[in-house]
């Protein structure tokens, strides 16, 4: 995603990549599972959390990377 807005929840049971790009904000809906995760946008995350590679992320231990 590069300058759009994503609302939503990802949940892969296998390889799912997901580019938040420069400009671009994903807000959580729900409890999410990715793999791999890029991010120079934002990530809004509500009460939710994303797992990546097994490790769980949430507003208060934001995903860098």
């Amino acid at each position: 995603m590069k300058s759009t807005e994503f609302k939503g929840a990802i949940n892969s049971t296998g390889n799912t990549t997901v580019n938040v790009g420069e400009g671009s904000t994903w807000t959580l809906t729900g409890d999410s599972t990715v793999s791999p995760l890029t991010v120079t946008g934002n990530i809004e995350y509500g009460d939710y959390s994303i797992t990546v590679n097994g490790q769980k992320y949430d507003s208060s231990n934001p995903f860098k990377g």
